[in-house]
């Protein structure tokens, strides 16, 4: 079997995505008590951290989608998404502590869809100099 280069770079552009996705699940595989040093108190802070997380993951899936030239939907990108997400919650159903909550299944969804479409802004717009070339 032979993988060309280009196959190669083709599936590292999904790599930030899979590790993304790894840390999200290390997250959501923490008890309250080991989120406890990670959270700042502010209202809602709960959401808004779920709404940067999954901004992160949906930015990940459009650098994939970008740097390997993937005729995949984006539709399908985005559902891939939030069904990550949905089973993030579904996950935490399992974690000590820790149980699923549909605000926070809105404030994934809407997460991974401002990193998706921000990322394509900022990757196809060229707004800043070189971003293109990462």
């Amino acid at each position: 079997m032979h993988i060309s280069f280009g196959g190669i770079c083709q599936l590292l552009a999904w790599a930030p995505s899979l590790v993304w996705a790894t840390v999200l699940f290390f997250l959501s595989s923490l008890s309250y008590s080991g989120l406890s040093s990670f959270t700042f108190s502010f209202p809602l802070n709960d959401k808004v951290m779920h709404l940067t997380l999954y901004s992160v993951l949906g930015g990940t899936l459009q650098y994939g989608h970008l740097k390997s030239n993937s005729s995949c939907p984006h539709w399908t990108l985005i559902t891939i998404g939030i069904i990550y997400g949905v089973s993030d919650e579904w996950h935490q159903s399992f974690v000590p502590g820790r149980n699923p909550s549909s605000a926070d299944l809105l404030a994934d969804v809407i997460g991974v869809f401002l990193g998706y479409v921000l990322t394509w802004w900022l990757l196809t717009k060229n707004r800043f100099k070189g971003v293109r070339s990462l």
